[in-house]
């Protein structure tokens, strides 16, 4: 990696190109001198890129605050399950006698809840990715 295509990562990419590279060439580095390269390329910015390194991760991390969004999923999980329990009952009745309502119910919101679980892990992961890049930057930025 070259300190160039890090300060032009830094500067230009959007939030999502940032966290990618950010995983490819830090998190998920294996090499210990690829490792101690980067990090003397991060030693070796200028102090306003490493303020807007450190700024930018800030905004990352509260992008992917789940407390924040913890809510209104819930609610729009709740209002799901309240409106699904009538329709699917009007929907089912000719077939009332082969298909349960409940378990029709209970595989949508086991399939909500699954994609939910998905998006979570990867908010956090993309979180935890920010939170480690700017405590990098953050030990060089004196």
């Amino acid at each position: 990696m070259e300190l160039n295509e890090l300060t032009k990562t830094i500067i230009q990419s959007s939030d999502k190109e940032l966290i990618g590279y950010i995983s490819q060439k830090f998190h998920k580095e294996n090499d210990i001198q690829a490792f101690s390269n980067n990090i003397r390329n991060i030693k070796e910015l200028d102090k306003e890129i490493l303020y807007h390194g450190i700024s930018r991760m800030i905004k990352i991390e509260e992008s992917f605050d789940i407390l924040k969004v913890t809510p209104v999923v819930v609610t729009f999980l709740l209002a799901i399950l309240a409106g699904l329990s009538g329709l699917t009952e009007e929907i089912l009745e000719p077939i009332k006698d082969y298909v349960s309502p409940n378990a029709i119910n209970l595989l949508v919101m086991i399939s909500f809840f699954a994609l939910i679980g998905f998006q979570i892990m990867n908010i956090r992961h993309n979180r935890s990715i920010a939170a480690y890049f700017k405590s990098l930057l953050e030990l060089h930025k004196q």
